[in-house]
């Protein structure tokens, strides 16, 4: 099975292992993704603080990316899992 293939389709089926292996790994590259792209609006001032909160929110295209990665992180997770599930 072809990394696109695997992180991409919803056809085929899974073992445990390359499911928490690939899950883990997924969850540690868009994490770092995701903080690379905090850390780079707030080095540019791209964005605002929620007054509830205190916390950073990135705008504009640096927003545009967060959302990317977590879609990405989204969709890979539901293909991971529904090859999982197909070994059921």
């Amino acid at each position: 099975m072809s990394w696109t293939q695997l992180l991409f389709s919803f056809k085929g089926r899974i073992r445990r292992l390359y499911f928490w292996v690939t899950s883990l790994v997924v969850a540690v590259v868009c994490g770092m993704a995701s903080s690379t792209i905090e850390f780079a609006a707030q080095s540019y001032g791209v964005g605002t603080i929620d007054p509830e909160t205190q916390q950073f929110e990135p705008t504009g295209p640096f927003a545009a990316a967060f959302i990317a990665v977590a879609f990405a992180n989204m969709w890979i997770n539901f293909a991971l899992s529904v090859k999982r599930l197909h070994e059921s």
